[in-house]
C-alpha cells in the first residue's frame, strides 16, 4: 500500500489514505477515513456497537414510522387500490384546498401521522392523498356528495 498523507489524499479527492502508523485507539496498521481521520477498524467496529444499541432499534422504529407510505403498497392492494397514479406529496399538504395541512406531526404517543392514500372503495380507484381528519371525513358521510352539500348548507346559514 503507498504511504500517503491526509492532506494528499483531500487533494487528489480519495476517500482513503494510508500513513503505515498504529492509529491511536486501538493500534491497527490499516487506511483511514480522509473525512474523520479514523482507521477503518476502529471505524466498523463502532458502527457494529451502535447497531447492536436499543438507540438503533429505535431510530429504525421511528424510520419506519415516519416512511411508512413507501412499504404500504401491499396494504393498500388488499384494500383493493389498484393503482396509485400521483407520487406522495414531497411538501405533505394534504390535497383536500380547504385543509391543506401539513400532515407529518408527531402524536402524544411519539408516533408520526402522515397522509392517508384515498380511494373509491367501490371501485379501487385511487383519488389523492389526504391528511388524516380529511380521509376520516369522507369515510364518515360514506363519500356521499348531497351529504357535504346539505352540511355545507348548514354550516353557511349558521355563520350568516
Amino acid at each position: 500500500m503507498e504511504k500517503i498523507s491526509c492532506r494528499e489524499a483531500k487533494l487528489k479527492g480519495l476517500r482513503y489514505y494510508f500513513t503505515g502508523k498504529p492509529c491511536k485507539p486501538m493500534g491497527h496498521v490499516c487506511e483511514r477515513y480522509v473525512c474523520n481521520e479514523t482507521c477503518k477498524d476502529c471505524h466498523d467496529s463502532q458502527v457494529r456497537k451502535r447497531n447492536k444499541s436499543d438507540n438503533r432499534k429505535a431510530y429504525s422504529k421511528k424510520y419506519k414510522q415516519i416512511n411508512k407510505h413507501r412499504n404500504k403498497t401491499s396494504e393498500w392492494k388488499r384494500q383493493g387500490i389498484k393503482e396509485i397514479n400521483k407520487p406522495y406529496p414531497e411538501d405533505n399538504l394534504c390535497e383536500n384546498v380547504g385543509c391543506r395541512k401539513p400532515e407529518l406531526r408527531k402524536m402524544k404517543d411519539g408516533t408520526f401521522v402522515d397522509l392517508c392514500c384515498d380511494h373509491d372503495h367501490k371501485t379501487g380507484v385511487f383519488r389523492g392523498w389526504l391528511c388524516s381528519r380529511c380521509n376520516t371525513i369522507a369515510g364518515k358521510i360514506d363519500e356521499n356528495i348531497s351529504v357535504i352539500r346539505g352540511m355545507l348548507s348548514y354550516l353557511e346559514g349558521f355563520y350568516k
